[in-house]
C-alpha cells in the first residue's frame, strides 16, 4: 500500500522555490515523492503556462539521496541551461522549471559567507569593517601552516577538538593572536550573550594578568550577527586598521584589534571565531589570514560530514542488503505442490518490501496460498510481513483451518500493531484432487479466476475488514477451480499502477490485461506467463519511479493427485513495505 507511517530520512532537506530573486516557498523533502506541476493535484503547484500539469518529480531515498526526474514535460527541466531527464542532486544544487528556480538545501550545509567591502557604523565613534575573501600580502610560511592545519583537522575526532585547534592556531607565533575562542550567538538574543563552543586559547608568550577568555566587543559581535562576514575592529584611533575603532576602551584591555569570522550560519544562530590581536595586526591583510584559517576549518567540517555520511550510508546499505537477502530467501523460487503449477512475482519498490506471499502444502492434502500487504514501506512493514510468514506457518502446522488461522492472525495484529498500521490479506485452501476452494479475504483486492477463453470470475471481496482493524469473525467463501483455470492473486501495487495518463489500472483494468495474456497462450507454462506479466507491468510503469511493491501469485490445477499424503511441505515469501 502506498501510505507511509514515518519518515526515516537522513537529516532534514528542503526544496526552496524562488522567482524574481525572492524565495516564495519551502517544502521539506521526505520519503514521499514531491510532484511539481501546474495541476491542482501536484504536491508543489506552480502557476506558469510553460509548466506541464505533471512536470517533474523530486524524491529522497532512505539514504538521503535526492533524485530529480522529468515526467515527460513539454518544455523540459533545466540544470545549468541543459535539459535533463534524471539527475541526483546535492545541497545547493538548483534547477529551473518555467520561470521558477528550485534549490535543494540540507540541514547544516552552510557555504563560506563572503561580502563586498563595506564599513558598518555600529555606534558613534565605533566602526566595523567587513570584506570578502580578497587575499592580502601573506607569505608562504602562513600558507604552508594553513595547509598543514587543514590536514591535521581531518585527524581530530570531534568538532570541539577541531575548534580548539583552530583557536590555538590563532595564538601560535605565526598568527600573533592574543586570545581566541569559538562562539555561538542566537539571532533572537537581544542581550547578546554568546555561548563558548570550546575552551578559549591564550598566547602563553604574552605576560598579561587577565584570563584566557578575550574581552568581547558587543558592537563587533552585533555587526557580525547582523551581516555575517569576516569583520575586524581596533580601539587605536588612526592605527593601521584605517582609523576603525573597537568598542573596548584601551584602559579596559589595553590597545588591541579584534577579528570575528563566521564559521556557520543558519536561521537561528551564528557561530563565529573571535580573535584579539595586538593593535598593529588590526589590518585587512591579517583579517584575510584569519578568514583563510576559518575557511580551512569549514572545508574540513564539510569533508568530515561527507565521510561520516558515506560511512553511515555504507553501514545502512550493508544492513539493507542483508535484510533483502533474508527476505529473498523466503520467496519461493520454484514453488511446487502436487497437482498445482505455481509461479510468483515479487519486486519491492525499495530494498525490502511489505508484501507477503506463501505457498504451503497442508497436512490435509490441500494447498494453502496466502498473499498480504502491510501498510507503509521499508523495514517497519518488512518486520510485520516476516511476522506474518512465521505465524501463518505456525497456525498451519498446528492443524488450524483457514478461518481459524485468519481469525488468529487478526486477533494478534489487533493486539500488537500500531493503530495506523493494518494488513490486507487473502488466503485460499485448494484441494488439487477435486478443485474445491475455500477463500477468506480480509480487505484485499479480489482473487481472480480466469478460464482459457479470458472470462474472469472474482472470488470473495468486501466481506471482511483488513487484519488488525477490529476483532470481528472472518467469513469464508467456497468455490471450485477447474483444471486449466488460472488463479491470480496480487497486491495493490499492481491494481494501483498508473498508466501514462496518470489513471490507475484498477482491478478491472488488471483483470482485462491478465485475461488477455492468458487467452493468447493458455497452454504456456506459468513461468512463461509470469514473465509476460512482469513485462506488462514494466511497460505500464515506464521510466517512472516505483511507488509501491509489486507481488503476484499465479496458480493452476494440472492433474489429479493423491490427497492423502500427510506430509506438509512448503515454500514461502515475505517482503516489506507497500
Amino acid at each position: 500500500m502506498s501510505n507511509s507511517t514515518g519518515d526515516s530520512s537522513s537529516g532534514v532537506a528542503w526544496l526552496c522555490v524562488r522567482a524574481g530573486g525572492h524565495e516564495l516557498d519551502r517544502i521539506r523533502l521526505s520519503r514521499e515523492p514531491v510532484i511539481i506541476g501546474r495541476s491542482k493535484s501536484a504536491t508543489l503547484q506552480l502557476d506558469d503556462e510553460r509548466i506541464s500539469r505533471r512536470h517533474a518529480e523530486i524524491s529522497r531515498d532512505p539514504l538521503g539521496r535526492i533524485t530529480l526526474r522529468d515526467l515527460g514535460s513539454r518544455n523540459g527541466t533545466l540544470i545549468d541551461g541543459q535539459t535533463v531527464t534524471e539527475a541526483e542532486l546535492s545541497s545547493g544544487d538548483s534547477f529551473a522549471i518555467g520561470a521558477f528556480e528550485l534549490c535543494v538545501i540540507t540541514e547544516g550545509a552552510q557555504p563560506f559567507v563572503k561580502a563586498k567591502p563595506t564599513t558598518v557604523a555600529d555606534a558613534p565613534n565605533t566602526r566595523y569593517s567587513t570584506f570578502g575573501a580578497k587575499a592580502g600580502r601573506i607569505d608562504t610560511t602562513h600558507l604552508n601552516t594553513l595547509t598543514d592545519f587543514a590536514h591535521e583537522l581531518l585527524t581530530l575526532p570531534t568538532r570541539r577538538a577541531r575548534l580548539e585547534r583552530l583557536c590555538h592556531l590563532m595564538v601560535d607565533g605565526a598568527f600573533h593572536g592574543r586570545r581566541a575562542v569559538a562562539l555561538r550567538m542566537a539571532r533572537g538574543d537581544s542581550e547578546l550573550t554568546p555561548q563558548a563552543l570550546c575552551t578559549p586559547a591564550r598566547n602563553e608568550r604574552l605576560k598579561e594578568d587577565y584570563d584566557s577568555m578575550p574581552r568581547l566587543s558587543r558592537g563587533l559581535l552585533s555587526a557580525v550577527r547582523r551581516q555575517p562576514a569576516p569583520t575586524f575592529a581596533s580601539n587605536v584611533t588612526g592605527g593601521k586598521g584605517g582609523g576603525v575603532e573597537l568598542s573596548i576602551a584601551p584602559e579596559q584591555a589595553g590597545e588591541q584589534a579584534a577579528a570575528a569570522v563566521p564559521l556557520r550560519v543558519d536561521d537561528e544562530s551564528v557561530d563565529v571565531l573571535y580573535v584579539s590581536f595586538p593593535p598593529q595586526f588590526g589590518t585587512v591583510e591579517w583579517l584575510t589570514l584569519v578568514a583563510l584559517a576559518a575557511q580551512q576549518y569549514q572545508h574540513a567540517e564539510s569533508t568530515i560530514a561527507v565521510q561520516t555520511q558515506a560511512t553511515r550510508h555504507a553501514a545502512i546499505e550493508r544492513e539493507l542488503s542483508q535484510a533483502r537477502e533474508i527476505q529473498q530467501r523466503l520467496v519461493p523460487r520454484y514453488p511446487s505442490t502436487p497437482g498445482m503449477e505455481i509461479a510468483i512475482g515479487f519486486e519491492p519498490c525499495k530494498w525490502v518490501g511489505g508484501d507477503y506471499v506463501d505457498v504451503v502444502s497442508n497436512h490435509d492434502g490441500r494447498t494453502v496460498l496466502v498473499i498480504a500487504d502491510v501498510t507503509g514501506k521499508g523495514l517497519p512493514a518488512a518486520l510485520v510481513a516476516s511476522e506474518l510468514h512465521a505465524m501463518v506457518r505456525a497456525f498451519l502446522r498446528a492443524g488450524a483451518d483457514l478461518t481459524t488461522m485468519m481469525n488468529g492472525l487478526n486477533e494478534h495484529l489487533c493486539e500488537y500493531l500500531d493503530d495506523r498500521i493494518f494488513v490486507t490479506a487473502a488466503a485460499l485452501a485448494i484441494d488439487p484432487l477435486t478443485g474445491e476452494v475455500e477463500c477468506v479475504n480480509a480487505g484485499h483486492p479480489p482473487v481472480l479466476c480466469i478460464d482459457p477463453t479470458g472470462k474472469v470470475r472474482p472470488l470473495q471481496q468486501a466481506e471482511n475488514l483488513p487484519l488488525g482493524v477490529c476483532q470481528e469473525p472472518m467469513r469464508s467463501q467456497h468455490d471450485a477451480l477447474v483444471i486449466g483455470e488460472l488463479l491470480a492473486m496480487y497486491t495493490d501495487g499492481l491494481s494501483e499502477l498508473k498508466r501514462d495518463d496518470g489513471q490507475m489500472l484498477c482491478v478491472e483494468g488488471l483483470s482485462d490485461e491478465l485475461a488477455g495474456l492468458y487467452r493468447m497462450g493458455p497452454t504456456r507454462t506459468l513461468g512463461l506467463l509470469s514473465g509476460a506479466v512482469g513485462d506488462l507491468l514494466d511497460a505500464i510503469q515506464g521510466d517512472r519511479a516505483a511507488e509501491d511493491d509489486r507481488t503476484f501469485l499465479l496458480g493452476r490445477r494440472v492433474a489429479a493427485v493423491d490427497s492423502s499424503d500427510p506430509e506438509a511441505t512448503g515454500n514461502s515469501a515475505a517482503a516489506a513495505g507497500s
